[in-house]
């Protein structure tokens, strides 16, 4: 069936082209319309271009255009948000305030004072996106990316009838890399993942259906790894 998808944060050289490849090799969205929408108008003009030609070469009948977002949200399917509010700049005032009262974050995402900060500046962007949605495309989901993901979500959900998911490949990269440590396929490692994002455990991890002994997952486990696979039994 052929739907509107909107993306807002259109512009993103790191993230449209990829969501824009699994979207057009889906049968089921085949003749759809994805939307382009971002504040860097350049950056999204460009990227139309790109999937333009993405689009032409997987065949499926996508069209692709840039509009602003009110437009854009108007009838639309579902709604992918992959935004920085304050781009890079802001990001360094995340790492760098706290690191001045000997805080240092690994990842100031989504914890601590630099994730508060975060928080700040994206949750008012999201309430004001769900607001316009209930008014554009009230049955319309928001799948979002953006961080501080949990945050993000709850504030949406607690705020609006907006349908919102926050997505990330956490869970997903973790389990390559343990696959890659027991020298075994993906689909053969499974685990239950516990907390909010970028502050998970994994749990119960299993590889072939076997546990996995805690032991063996070590920092000096890791580093003989890379002279030798370890294969799980």
């Amino acid at each position: 069936m052929a739907e509107k998808i909107v993306l807002v944060g259109g512009g993103s050289v790191n993230w449209t082209p990829t969501l824009a490849c699994d979207l057009f090799l889906r049968k089921g969205l085949a003749g759809s319309c994805l939307t382009l929408v971002d504040i860097d108008s350049d950056a999204a003009q460009l990227l139309e271009a790109y999937c333009t030609r993405l689009a032409a070469h997987a065949g499926t009948g996508w069209t692709v255009e840039v509009s602003d977002l009110d437009a854009a949200l108007d009838g639309a399917f579902s709604v992918s948000v992959s935004i920085s509010t304050g781009d890079l700049e802001a990001m360094a005032v995340d790492y760098h305030v706290p690191e001045a009262f000997g805080i240092y974050h690994t990842v100031s995402d989504t914890v601590g004072p630099g994730g508060i900060s975060r928080t700040l500046r994206n949750v008012p962007v999201f309430i004001d996106l769900a607001d316009r949605m209930e008014k554009y495309c009230p049955d319309a989901w928001m799948v979002h990316v953006t961080n501080p993901l949990t945050q993000i979500t709850r504030a949406v959900c607690r705020t609006s009838s907006i349908r919102c998911a926050g997505l990330c490949h956490n869970y997903a990269g973790t389990i390559s890399f343990l696959a890659d440590f027991l020298g075994a396929a993906p689909q053969e490692i499974t685990a239950v993942s516990v907390g909010v994002n970028h502050g998970t455990w994994l749990k119960d991890i299993r590889c072939k259906g076997t546990p996995v002994d805690g032991r063996q997952l070590t920092m000096a486990a890791q580093l003989r790894s890379y002279s030798g696979v370890r294969r799980c039994s």
